[in-house]
């Protein structure tokens, strides 16, 4: 049933599973900031609203922010490999190097 849905329509594959996984990766994105702003907001209650603790948790979002920006900025954009007929058949199963990952 996979197969058929998959091989019936006329999109490119490799389009569409690309366009999946930079959903996911936005999303996890999103909800990891939603988190972390509760979190941060939690830590600072607890601490009896202190402006060192506050000031102190907002730099390092800071510093790792500005450190992730230039991972992904810098690092050299990489073509994924190209789907091959067994991963059409059991969907966005793209292979991603080493690389992509990190």
């Amino acid at each position: 049933m996979i197969k058929d849905f998959w091989s019936s329509r006329v999109y490119d594959l490799n389009v569409i599973c690309r366009v999946l996984g930079t959903y996911h990766l936005y999303f996890v994105v999103a909800v990891q900031a939603i988190i972390s702003a509760l979190l941060i907001i939690r830590t600072y209650a607890l601490y009896e609203r202190n402006r060192r603790v506050l000031s102190f948790i907002v730099s390092v979002v800071v510093a790792v922010a500005v450190f992730a920006l230039w991972t992904i900025l810098s690092s050299k954009a990489e073509d994924a490999p190209e789907l091959t007929e067994y991963f059409v058949v059991s969907g966005c199963m793209s292979p991603l190097s080493r690389t992509m990952y990190v």
